[in-house]
């Protein structure tokens, strides 16, 4: 049976994926003690001081042998074991959305080190998506807000550094859109709003990020009694006299562009755990994939989230080819001509165009009006294969 806690927000526990409520504060505020060192052993004495606190008593040890017994009884036999002066929370520390989260931030930074971006964003975003909210919103203890300010600080230091991830990579217009909310929960943060000032720099609004500057300034000012530190006063110079240290650095000539034409994913996406596990999977084996069905349901929709989730994976680049297939005003493009204007905007060598075999789909018996094609290199983006719209190699889904 799988065990999952969730502190990022509000506290859950899941049984093989389903929901379990426990009755009591202090059984919540044991188990999540417990789950912030999942896999060592905590001593009773910490557990007493930190969920009993000042209204521990003589019985306060009884009562904690008498909680950890209801947890036994409600959850998994063998989750939580009896060690020497305390006890063990026997579960792998990735199954603890707080240690997953460090886990994963920890990794995008070496991606990011390793100045492999794609991982690195990948990583970056699997991280932050984890949070629901505020992390041991539910618990007053004085220990559980400590932990939770923790927390809170590591998630703002993750955002940051991926947004200057981002920047890095160019996309100072989606940089814009995600960041203006945080710099106004954050006011007196500089870091963020260099980054925010940078990115309308860079989208040709310095108007625009030299009144960031003036909003920052007169927060600080009222509020600490302090001027702008010397990263913004410098950034607002160079803004001012349009330095062009500013401007995005170019692309290393060492190698070659790496591409990333996906659109934006959507933020709201929801429902649809099905296929996207299908389309994940399909993926991850075959290399072609087919999502089938009337216009206007979300294909399109689908096929770019899933793309982003698994863009990670293809460290030579993503393409993006519109066939036009429900576009209204637009007629369908032939398959060789999306896939060689492809290849000759990043100066590929289109192959041969081989049409495939027409399939019908197991679902719906038609033929589907849209194929996804990929492929991946150890050297270089060079694709292999295409579809034809009307003709994919294999047919499934919704």
């Amino acid at each position: 049976m799988t065990v999952e806690i969730g502190l990022l927000g509000p506290w859950q526990i899941k049984l093989d994926g389903q929901p379990v409520r426990l009755a009591g504060r202090r059984r919540v505020a044991v188990l999540t003690r417990l789950a912030l060192d999942a896999g060592r052993p905590v001593s009773t004495r910490q557990l007493v001081a930190d969920v009993w606190g000042q209204t521990s008593t003589a019985t306060a040890g009884k009562q904690l042998h008498i909680v950890v017994s209801k947890l036994r009884d409600t959850l998994t036999p063998g989750l939580i074991t009896t060690v020497p002066g305390g006890y063990l929370l026997d579960l792998p520390r990735e199954q603890v959305d707080a240690h997953s989260f460090t886990l994963l931030a920890g990794q995008a930074r070496m991606a990011r080190d390793r100045r492999e971006p794609g991982t690195a964003d990948e990583l970056f975003r699997r991280a932050l998506a984890l949070w629901r909210g505020r992390a041991l919103g539910e618990l007053a203890e004085p220990w559980a807000q400590i932990e939770s300010r923790r927390l809170e600080e590591e998630r703002l230091a993750v955002f940051e550094d991926h947004i200057e991830l981002r920047l890095a990579s160019g996309d100072h217009h989606g940089v814009v859109t995600d960041l203006a909310p945080h710099v106004q929960a954050h006011p007196l943060r500089e870091a963020p709003r260099a980054q925010l000032m940078l990115a309308l720099y860079r989208a040709a609004r310095p108007s625009d990020a030299l009144a960031v500057y003036q909003e920052g300034r007169a927060a600080m000012v009222e509020e600490l009694g302090l001027e702008p530190g010397v990263r913004l006063r410098r950034l607002q110079h160079a803004i001012l006299t349009r330095d062009p240290s500013l401007e995005p650095a170019a692309p290393a000539q060492a190698g070659p562009i790496v591409p990333a034409e996906l659109p934006a994913d959507t933020r709201s996406f929801t429902a649809r755990h099905e296929e996207v596990e299908w389309l994940r999977e399909a993926l991850r084996h075959e290399g072609v994939a087919v999502v089938d069905g009337p216009g206007g349901v979300g294909k399109s929709a689908l096929a770019v989230h899933v793309a982003h989730a698994l863009a990670g994976r293809f460290r030579d680049g993503v393409v993006y080819v519109n066939l036009n297939g429900a576009t209204p005003g637009c007629g369908r493009c032939p398959c060789p001509t999306p896939w060689g204007t492809c290849c000759g905007r990043w100066g590929w060598t289109a192959p041969p165009y081989r049409p495939i075999r027409r399939r019908r789909s197991r679902a719906t018996g038609r033929s589907p009006r849209r194929a996804t094609c990929s492929s991946s290199s150890t050297t270089r983006s060079t694709p292999t294969r295409c579809a034809r719209s009307s003709r994919p190699e294999r047919a499934a889904g919704p």
